[in-house]
């Protein structure tokens, strides 16, 4: 007899849809370089709220307990804000396009994973390090 899952993805049927189609599309896309130029990438959106967080919390002034308590504060903050954003836009096109819901999430799932601009970006310094071209890799 199949094993069944208990998992949560049991319960969202949406789930795998979704992972596979914002998969394919970064794979097949990736973060295309007139929108990076323009927009920069989503996660680097995140990168300058992490930024701004350290620089505001983060001082050396502070006592440890205290820069501790406000890093602890800044990760449920950064978690609160992806989450509300994701949850509000997935509530969103669950409004919008009803059973076809997967297919908008999966495009506003695109961005945020960039797999295939990571790949992009690192490969160029593999290929000077193989050539043990430390500073290539550096610039790269």
């Amino acid at each position: 007899m199949p094993r069944r899952s208990t998992g949560w993805t049991q319960r969202s049927a949406m789930a795998d849809p979704v992972a596979i189609t914002a998969l394919a599309i970064d794979a097949a896309l990736g973060w295309p370089a007139a929108l990076y130029r323009r927009l920069g990438h989503p996660v680097g959106l995140f990168a300058r709220l992490i930024d701004g967080c350290e620089a505001a919390w983060n001082r050396p002034s502070f006592s440890f307990a205290k820069r501790r308590a406000l890093g602890c504060a800044a990760t449920i903050l950064l978690l609160l804000i992806a989450g509300g954003i994701a949850g509000a836009l997935q509530w969103l096109m669950m409004a919008l396009l009803g059973r076809n819901c997967w297919i908008g999430v999966a495009i506003l799932a695109w961005p945020a994973l960039a797999q295939r601009s990571l790949f992009d970006h690192v490969r160029p310094v593999a290929r000077a390090l193989d050539a043990q071209n430390e500073p290539a890799a550096r610039r790269a």
